[in-house]
């Protein structure tokens, strides 16, 4: 269900609209994206979606309405990320309040992020494997993560089984690690991260592991 939402612009401007697409259970978040234009909020209604998707270069808003515990994106039955950010989606694209299930791919299980640099807030990552960035992947790009949890996801055989972070810039607030199974649960080359809160925790390698030069700020962050 699309709605209108009128946007005042200068006199003699013709008028914009942003729109709301409204997502049931059965519906999907896909085809919803598709429809959307830049400005848009695609609302995903409580339920859980058996579906991957991608952000398609839109700079748009994802959200799950009633939050992660009661949202679910599944992609454990697919061969690639659970959702994917490689099209220059800038930092207006946003993902909040779902729970990302399964995923898997070259790079970034949950999440990848290649080349682009979105929003992610209120979200739980879960179940993702690769070799690198189990849970998120952030490659030649960046990103602003906000109230997220990783948990149980694998880096089989490589290193960042919670986060990789390859050539990019990442400012993480609250953001938890936990239970990983890699080498490492949050791997590093020639990145940097401003890490405020959060933590990691439970994982069966080293926390972090550094290649190449790294800029890493830890404030308030539990590492155990």
């Amino acid at each position: 269900m699309r709605t209108g939402i009128l946007l005042p612009l200068f006199a003699f401007a013709a008028p914009a609209y942003a729109s709301d697409i409204t997502v049931n259970p059965g519906e999907s978040i896909q085809t919803a994206i598709n429809a959307a234009a830049d400005g848009d909020r695609v609302l995903v209604e409580a339920g859980t979606y058996p579906e991957t998707i991608d952000f398609a270069g839109k700079a748009i808003e994802v959200i799950g309405t009633a939050g992660a515990t009661l949202t679910t994106i599944d992609g454990s039955s697919g061969f690639v990320p659970t959702v994917l950010f490689t099209t220059s989606e800038p930092a207006a694209s946003t993902l909040s309040g779902f729970t990302i299930l399964g995923g898997t791919g070259a790079l970034g299980g949950g999440i990848l992020i290649d080349g682009a640099t979105p929003t992610i807030s209120d979200c739980t990552i879960s179940g993702g494997e690769r070799a690198y960035g189990g849970g998120i992947a952030v490659t030649n790009g960046g990103a602003t993560l906000t109230n997220l949890t990783i948990d149980d996801c694998t880096a089989l055989g490589g290193e960042g089984a919670g986060l990789s972070l390859i050539t990019s810039t990442v400012t993480a607030t609250d953001v938890w690690i936990t239970n990983s199974t890699g080498l490492s649960a949050v791997y590093h080359s020639n990145s940097s991260a401003d890490w405020t809160g959060g933590g990691v925790l439970g994982s069966s390698g080293t926390a972090f592991l550094a290649e190449q030069a790294w800029g890493l700020t830890l404030t308030g962050t539990l590492v155990n």
